[in-house]
């Protein structure tokens, strides 16, 4: 069955609005925006730039499954799937098919990552959306430093804890 010949303006509409649709999504459902995004929307220019999102959410799976839902309705055809990390329990992923849809190829476009938290966050809220505090974020960028098997992610979580001291020089606190 063909594509309609408008839903390419309408999948292209939905990537240009992905990010006000999942932290839509990250409101309506209670969940904590964590990592990069939430450093970045507390610290502003100041902030690494960062494609993907990592949400905190008890039901994790359930979660995932509804945002590729509401990515699927609003890009009007089948442009997302879900699948489990490889590599963290309780973690899944949303990610955009790429330029050939087809699930689970070179192309494919990782959006979001759904985690269940192993522990109690602090958040701070931001325009009704929680965030995990900054000071929560450098005690998780120091753990990640300490581990020896994550040492592919040395540099950017040492230039993380960086801007994030840099940007609490500038505000005074």
């Amino acid at each position: 069955m063909a594509k309609h010949p408008l839903a390419s303006f309408k999948e292209l509409g939905t990537w240009f609005n992905r990010d006000k649709i999942i932290l839509n999504h990250v409101k309506k459902r209670n969940e904590i925006l964590a990592g990069g995004q939430s450093i970045k929307r507390q610290t502003g220019f100041m902030g690494r730039n960062t494609f993907d999102y990592d949400i905190l959410s008890p039901r994790a799976r359930s979660s995932a499954r509804v945002l590729e839902k509401t990515l699927d309705k609003k890009s009007g055809g089948d442009n997302y799937f879900t699948m489990p990390s490889k590599f963290h329990k309780g973690t899944f992923k949303v990610i955009h098919k790429g330029r050939d849809m087809i699930k689970n190829t070179r192309d494919d476009i990782p959006l979001v990552d759904i985690s269940v938290p192993d522990r109690r966050i602090q958040t701070v809220r931001i325009n009704g959306i929680k965030h995990s505090t900054l000071k929560q974020e450098v005690a998780n960028k120091r753990r990640a430093l300490a581990d020896p098997t994550q040492e592919f992610r040395f540099k950017k979580d040492a230039e993380d804890i960086q801007r994030i001291k840099a940007a609490k020089r500038m505000r005074g606190y």
